[in-house]
């Protein structure tokens, strides 16, 4: 009786290890893209008078795959509730898997309204784009007290070629190109 405990015993302990790593993987909540909207955590810090940071993390992974840009939109609104579209001089923009930087951007476009930095949705092999990242917007000039940052991040799904100028909104342009397929995450601070 005494051997068949020490053999019965370690049998046991990888059968109860693999139903539990089995029904985990099983209860793991698959999310849409148009549902990830309700998964995804954003924060934003402002660094110093001339720095605001946004990071984002997707609470899953999109179940119908990626494709398509997101978008980083920072505007700045003064107590009078007017967008100042000039606000912004430049930018810096990563994406990170872990402790690994994956794609560094310091491409930042000015809008009607505001300022926008775009990133990538892919995989390709082992690294995966979009899910996880930090943009540091540099303002032309100090915030005045009053100012408001307020920072949209849209999340896309739909392949498109998206061409931003001074002469719209972010939110215009990609309503004119995939209406169905974005939304838009709102944080200020």
């Amino acid at each position: 009786m005494g051997n068949k405990i020490v053999l019965l015993l370690p049998i046991g302990v990888m059968l109860g290890l693999f139903i539990f790593g089995y029904a985990s993987l099983i209860g793991t909540e698959e999310v849409t893209n148009e549902e990830l909207q309700e998964t995804i955590i954003l924060q934003t810090e402002q660094l110093d008078d001339s720095h605001v940071n946004i990071k984002w993390q997707w609470g899953n992974f999109p179940k119908d795959g990626l494709a398509g840009m997101d978008y980083i939109e920072l505007l700045i609104i003064d107590a009078s509730g007017n967008e100042k579209a000039s606000a912004v001089s430049g930018g810096m923009l990563q994406l990170t898997q872990g402790d690994d930087t994956l794609y560094n951007s310091d491409e930042v476009k000015k809008t009607s309204n505001g300022a926008v930095m775009s990133l990538p949705n892919d995989m390709s092999d082992e690294a995966i784009l979009g899910p996880s990242g930090e943009a540091t917007f540099r303002l032309a000039e100090p915030l005045e007290e009053d100012d408001t940052v307020a920072i949209n991040y849209y999340h896309t799904w739909g392949e498109h070629q998206l061409s931003l100028s001074q002469e719209v909104t972010l939110n215009e342009a990609l309503e004119k190109e995939i209406s169905q397929y974005y939304w838009v995450s709102k944080v200020s601070n």
